[in-house]
């Protein structure tokens, strides 16, 4: 019966491959939520699985309607994070609520009517 889920899965696979389905899987379960989000892997440098396991995130989570990614992977400077590359540091600890909150906030706004009813950002076009 929840409003929205968070999802923050795919650091400790092995492959992408082997992350796809249970990805797929797992948002199949939650076509009920009005909002899932799904939050991207951050690790160390020399783990080769995450670029994958990101991708996959990124290829099939916009599939599914009621879903939004978190990039996380973006957002979080490398400094940020640990010595084991995954974990906020002290001090950090803020940093995922930090990313989360617009987009809950944003959403919440949306479906109570209280948001924008357009886009207010203006489109420029270069022509040649």
């Amino acid at each position: 019966d929840a409003d929205a889920v968070l999802v923050e899965l795919g650091t400790n696979d092995a492959s992408a491959d082997d992350f796809r389905e249970p990805l797929r899987q797992t948002l199949d379960l939650l076509r009920g939520v009005p909002l899932v989000i799904w939050q991207t892997a951050k690790g160390p440098a020399d783990d080769t699985s995450i670029p994958g396991v990101n991708a996959a995130i990124r290829e099939v989570v916009p599939t599914y309607p009621n879903t939004a990614i978190a990039d996380w992977e973006a957002f979080v400077p490398p400094d940020a994070l640990g010595s084991d590359g995954v974990h906020p540091s002290e001090g950090f600890e803020h940093l995922e609520s930090d990313l989360l909150l617009p987009i809950v906030t944003t959403w919440r706004a949306a479906i109570s009517r209280a948001g924008a009813t357009n886009c207010v950002r203006d489109v420029v076009r270069e022509t040649t």
